[in-house]
Order: structure tokens, then C-alpha cells, then sequence
């Protein structure tokens, strides 16, 4: 489908999906240098951690993701008062989460070749971004 696009009339490409990441170096090469790439997976991962409560705090989470600072505000209860502010943990080849279960079709995912992948698909991302 690529072949019907022309390139240098693209002033701006949105990646409206969270695996677009991947194709980033081939969309960087196929558009012209003056091309825009807008990565919407910072807005994804700053709208989960507001519908989780979370902050955002450590690095490299706070110099990576615009936006985002301890500033941001607290969780709040049902009264109104602050509850005190959690980070948001993103699994990384440069840190470990051994709290994070990864689930595949409902069922939680268990084989180290699956889990040794997944770290994989992760050190992938960090290469590109």
C-alpha cells in the first residue's frame, strides 16, 4: 500500500498504536526528512497512570515522557484528601519489575521463551526510542 503514498507530501505522521513504535526506523526512512513523527504511546502511558492513580516520578520515566513531573498532583479519596502517590512501573531491560504478570488471552503467560521475547520486544523499543 506504500507504493501509492508519496512520501514528501506528508507534513506530519501520527503512530495511533502502541506497537507502531516498532515500524518507527522504516517510517523514518520511507518519509521525507522534513516529515513530522508524532509517537502517541507518551499520551497512552500518561492516561493510564491518571486512570490508575499513579505518578510518574522516577527516571527515566520523568526526563522521557513531556508532561509528566511530581508536580502532577496526589491520589485523592472519596473525602478529598491526598492518599499519597505511587510510581508507575514500565518493565525495561534497564530495570526489573518482578511484580509485572504478563496474561496472553486471559491466561497468564509462564514460559521463559514467551517472557524471554517479551524482554526482547522491550530492549527493541529502547534501541528505537
Amino acid at each position: 500500500r506504500f507504493s501509492t503514498l508519496h512520501p514528501a507530501e506528508y507534513g506530519v505522521v501520527v503512530l495511533g498504536c502502541t506497537h507502531f513504535g516498532y515500524f518507527r526506523p522504516a517510517l523514518r526512512s520511507f518519509f521525507a526528512k522534513e516529515t513530522q513523527i508524532i509517537d502517541g504511546n507518551a499520551g497512552t502511558i500518561r492516561q493510564l497512570a491518571r486512570v490508575m492513580g499513579l505518578l510518574m516520578t522516577e527516571e527515566p520515566f520523568a526526563s522521557r515522557i513531556p508532561g509528566f513531573r511530581a508536580a502532577s498532583a496526589g491520589v485523592a479519596s472519596a473525602g478529598g484528601a491526598s492518599t499519597g502517590v505511587a510510581s508507575l512501573a514500565v518493565p525495561s531491560p534497564k530495570m526489573t519489575f518482578p511484580q509485572v504478570t504478563y496474561f496472553r488471552s486471559g491466561k497468564k503467560v509462564q514460559e521463559q521463551e514467551t517472557l524471554d521475547f517479551y524482554v526482547r520486544l522491550y530492549r527493541r523499543l529502547d534501541q528505537i526510542s
